[in-house]
């Protein structure tokens, strides 16, 4: 493949590992679409286990449109956002959600998470990812639990507008603040 200067300098700011955002634009045939497989094929790489799509569509809308069953949803949630808003929560997450900010943690913590099976489990955040995060904290593992909590059946797990299971989520939590806070 050959590379114009532009895709050059593109490329060696996707490797420099300092730069954080690329924004470039051009006509038809400009490249953009090889630069930007290229960096995710660089990033799938780099994080190993990580999920990529490599996907060219035309949205219909500049809005998320979440799909709800309770009436109640919408009074606590946002149900209609702004695509870019999950780009910046995914930016905000690689950017804070390191090693280096869990070594921080000392306190006593709990994560509670939904997970049944593979076929069931939280769909918003990697129950991977919660178990990575609980053994990188430095708080001392008598004091640290991350628990599944199976019939939950969602990522929200302690509203009646959506968790099926609210008692073991109550359960959980009042055992592990009886025994690991209070003493």
């Amino acid at each position: 493949m050959h590379l114009s200067e532009k895709q050059t300098q593109a490329i060696e700011l996707i490797e420099d590992n300092k730069t954080k955002e690329i924004i470039y634009g051009g006509g038809a045939g400009s490249g953009k679409t090889a630069l930007g497989v290229y960096s995710i094929l660089k990033n799938a790489l780099k994080y190993d286990g990580s999920r990529w799509l490599i996907g060219r569509a035309v949205l219909k809308s500049d809005y998320v449109d979440v799909k709800y069953t309770n009436p109640d949803y919408p009074k606590y949630w946002n149900s209609h956002y702004r695509i870019e808003a999950v780009v910046a929560l995914q930016n905000l997450l690689e950017a804070t959600m390191t090693e280096a900010t869990f070594k921080k943690i000392h306190q006593p913590t709990l994560a509670l998470y939904y997970y049944k099976d593979e076929a069931h489990q939280d769909n918003v955040v990697k129950v991977g990812g919660i178990q990575k995060m609980m053994g990188q904290i430095a708080t001392p593992a008598h004091l640290k639990l991350a628990l599944a909590m199976p019939n939950t059946g969602n990522h929200v797990l302690a509203s009646p507008i959506v968790s099926k299971d609210i008692l073991s989520v109550e359960k959980a939590t009042a055992k592990f603040i009886q025994e690991k806070i209070i003493k």
